[in-house]
């Protein structure tokens, strides 16, 4: 059992793996992937030993089946490689009469797995296919594949994939990838070009050229010890090959070896030959991203996927302290099962690299996915955030099937990363929500402390609006957007916000000075001074009584004007602490105002009672207080707390006078009180105090609730 981790949900688990069964399906998420690369040189090597030992071993089977092609015979009662593959199983003569052979007990060591034989059927029906097609192949010479498509692989997977091209003229060949003949003879019948070198080169065996560039090569190699099949990047003698070039070529070699995440490409070995530096990485059977988004067959949901992925390998690169500085879809390989794979260690960067590597005539990145702070030559600013910006670049193309920024040379093009903005997905296509569209606007800003800190933070986004979660985006782009417009076009839109707010002013000036006032506002501004406890008593009184009185000059028959005047008028007129009249002319004024209230407006019947039922209560007069709110109660039968306020005014009463009649109305009300709210707070506390005052005064419960 092997230990192997899902690139999608990172998840490690034990599989059994070998070098011909590499399809593990997660535990976790159920992806299947390859897990090719989990597999040491060792095991390799022990396969392969042990496949020729099984071999020497049944090298001395049944003489009555010859071996076919490369098939051993097998041991007694066993079927042979051919009969399981498919091929013509042995026919006796008709003249000869087989033998019966008693049972044989295949040796342990023997027994394959069920998983392996059929791997190994799998191979011997594609060699016959294959030689089919080679036969036919020289039959019919028009019938050679058209340039850059490769053949099927031995193993019946996908064909493996084209790595892009460089760009720019910088003669570096990208990526790792496969898409080259099998043979040399194919190779050249394919590209119409001899390949650069053939046959052996140090462990390797040369099999058929991929890519090539101005001063290195990719080719399709084995490796003679463990047959593993690898993708051979050899830099070659050219006029472009300089001491630079060779510095670069061996430092991507150092720091490909380095890195070994389960997202990008793994590099097997690095070393050099014959003064050619060499190495050997991990044959992908797949394509480019580049080569899939114009085809435009990626959903959102696909897009969203593939760039967690992404963004969690480069996280990961992040938190190891490098910087790739060249994400862009060529160098982001999809294999067959689907799973995205990085590629391209040339310009990876150590975060605590104080010197840059620079060279004439070199671009250090992509111009359509730099980050502005790369488009401007700051290397000392390019850091995790660059490779966001990068990642934001490819999942809008992803998105919207163009770059977020074109033009018509790489000068023009830097210019417009650094200085504009990006056309919005959702002009380019609906179908990308709007969340997605400020996870990509995140990624795209301007300034790098604005953008995500790396590409865990990245991938953590994603997944949260893939699991229909809230965002970590707290600013909204659309009005990012528009700052930055405005930052552009800075000068005339200061004067025209300048003649905006003095229009304003003049409008809001000329509706104060203008504009009929109304008497209800000012009504209710007086109630919410009253009630405004930030204020001293008697700034609230005069504050209040000026907004009353404002509203009754202009409006002479606003009833609640009057109502709020009485209730200001009173409190200056009582001594509330002391309970007694300090100025009974202005006390004469609130209830000349109260009455008032209640002649312009009947409605206010019930509240003009209550208030001056409150100014009783005030002068410690219950028994007038008692006769307002039984008024009060009823012009408002159906209010509770006028209701309370009586029984706790009888009960007041009944004290200051010692009636017990005031005593069983304070019971009656509470009782009403009761029926229609059996939770009203504190009536059973009350109805209980009253009790015990009944039990104290000799007086039956009976006879106080009228039985």
């Amino acid at each position: 059992m092997t230990r192997v981790v899902c690139p999608l949900c990172r998840t490690g688990f034990e599989a059994s793996i070998s070098r011909d069964n590499f399809a593990v399906n997660c535990v976790a998420c159920g992806v299947a992937f390859n897990a090719l690369n989990f597999l040491s040189k060792d095991d390799f090597a022990t396969k392969s030993e042990r496949r020729a030992g099984a071999t020497a071993t049944s090298g001395g089977g049944n003489g009555n089946r010859p071996a076919t092609g490369t098939c051993a015979s097998a041991p007694p009662g066993r079927a042979s490689h051919s009969t399981r593959t498919g091929a013509l199983p042995f026919t006796p003569a008709p003249n000869a009469t087989p033998k019966a052979q008693p049972p044989a007990t295949v040796p342990q060591e023997e027994r394959k797995p069920i998983h392996e034989l059929r791997q190994e059927l799998k191979q011997i029906r594609a060699k016959l296919h294959a030689r089919t097609a080679e036969q036919a192949g020289q039959a019919a010479a028009s019938s050679a594949p058209a340039p850059g498509v490769a053949p099927a692989e031995s193993n019946g997977a996908a064909p493996p994939l084209t790595p892009p091209s460089p760009q720019g003229g910088e003669g570096r060949v990208r990526g790792v990838a496969a898409s080259a003949a099998k043979h040399p003879e194919q190779a050249r019948k394919t590209t119409g070009r001899r390949p650069l070198l053939e046959g052996a080169f140090g462990p390797y065996d040369i099999e058929s050229e991929i890519a090539r560039g101005g001063v290195g090569a990719v080719f399709r190699a084995r490796e003679r010890e463990t047959g593993r099949v690898v993708a051979l990047k050899v830099l070659l003698e050219g006029p472009e090959a300089g001491e630079a070039e060779r510095e670069r070529f061996e430092r991507e070699c150092e720091t490909a070896k380095a890195l070994s995440l389960p997202g990008m490409v793994q590099v097997y070995a690095v070393g050099e030959h014959e003064g050619r530096p060499y190495m050997a990485m991990e044959l992908i059977n797949g394509r480019s991203l580049d080569k899939i988004i114009p085809e435009k067959s990626l959903a959102v949901h696909e897009c969203l996927v593939l760039m967690k992925s992404v963004a969690e390998t480069i996280g990961a690169l992040h938190e190891a302290g490098y910087v790739h500085r060249d994400l862009k879809p060529g160098n982001i390989l999809i294999d067959s099962f689907n799973s995205p794979k990085v590629a391209d260690f040339g310009l990876v960067k150590s975060l605590d690299e104080v010197t840059r590597m620079t060279a004439s005539g070199l671009v250090c990145g992509t111009p359509a996915y730099m980050a502005p702070e790369q488009a401007r030559g700051d290397g000392k600013a390019v850091d995790p955030r660059s490779d966001v910006w990068a990642l934001g670049a490819v999942l809008y193309e992803m998105l919207a099937a163009q770059p977020p920024f074109q033009a018509e040379n790489a000068l023009r093009l830097m210019l417009r990363i650094t200085q504009s903005q990006p056309t919005p997905l959702r002009q380019l296509n609906l179908k990308v929500p709007q969340d997605v569209q400020h996870i990509v606007a995140k990624c795209l800003e301007k300034n790098a402390a604005r953008r995500y800190p790396n590409g865990r933070a990245l991938a953590a986004d994603i997944g949260r609006f893939l699991n229909g979660e809230p965002l970590a985006v707290d600013v909204q782009p659309r009005m990012q957007q528009l700052v930055a417009k405005a930052t552009q076009h800075r000068r005339p839109l200061l004067a025209a916000a300048v003649a905006i707010s003095a229009l304003l002013a003049v409008a809001v000036l000329a509706r104060i000075v203008f504009a009929p006032r109304e008497a209800a506002p000012l009504v209710e501004r007086g109630y919410r001074i009253l009630n405004d406890s930030t204020l001293a008593e008697a700034q609230r009184l005069d504050k209040a009584q000026k907004c009353f009185r404002e509203a009754m000059s202009l409006d002479a028959r606003r009833g609640r004007a009057y109502l709020g005047l009485g209730l200001c008028l009173g409190c200056q007129g009582i001594d509330r602490l002391a309970q007694r009249i300090v100025d009974s002319r202005k006390l004469s004024e609130a209830m000349a105002a109260t009455n008032q209230a209640a002649e312009l407006d009947p409605q206010l019947a019930a509240e003009c009672h209550a208030q001056v039922a409150r100014f009783n209560m005030w002068l410690k007069r219950y028994v007038e207080e008692a006769r307002e709110l039984e008024q009060a109660v009823e012009f408002a039968s159906g209010n509770l707390k006028y209701r309370e306020a009586l029984a706790l005014a009888y009960w007041n009463a009944g004290v200051q006078i010692s009636s017990p009649d005031y005593y069983k109305r304070a019971v009656r009300e509470l009782q009403i009180i009761l029926r229609d709210d059996p939770y009203y707070p504190r009536a059973h506390e009350y109805i209980k105090q009253l009790q015990e005052r009944f039990i104290t005064s000799n007086v039956s419960l009976n006879a106080r609730t009228g039985r």
